[in-house]
């Protein structure tokens, strides 16, 4: 896997992004960092903060989806890019994170969902990789 975090892939209209992880929780959090990536932050400032998020959800693709769709909310509203993520609680069907966020002018690009359409989170020979889709 040689330490890589995310890579943005081929797909017809939106956003296909695989994201990479030695454990579920890097995995998560590598996924965040990468969606970050598809909006390309303008001006980041040095003030940070962190944002809690909880999440329940029936299953552990919902849950990759709903963490996303969660942070890409306060991204949107509160004009904020994640730097890392740590998890309080990581379980099957409930995460409680805390993310260290920055605040910026906007927003390159829009992400309008994250897409529960082929979702897939798999372990791998290096640990594990998850593969979802952003509506731009």
């Amino acid at each position: 896997m040689e330490d890589k975090k995310f890579e943005i892939l081929d797909h017809t209209a939106d956003v296909r992004l695989r994201a990479y992880g030695k454990d579920k929780k890097e995995l998560f959090g590598n996924a965040l960092l990468g969606m970050m990536s598809v909006l390309v932050p303008i001006k980041v400032g040095t003030f940070t903060t962190t944002r809690e998020i909880e999440i329940e959800a029936i299953d552990e693709n919902a849950l990759l989806v709903d963490f996303l769709s969660e942070a890409l909310y306060y991204s949107q509203m509160e004009d904020e890019t994640f730097l890392e993520v740590n998890f309080d609680e990581f379980g099957e069907t409930k995460i409680i994170a805390r993310i260290k966020c920055a605040k910026v002018e906007g927003f390159e690009k829009e992400i309008k969902a994250v897409s529960y359409q082929d979702v897939e989170i798999k372990g791998t020979k290096d640990g594990w990789e998850a593969t979802m889709i952003f509506d731009v």
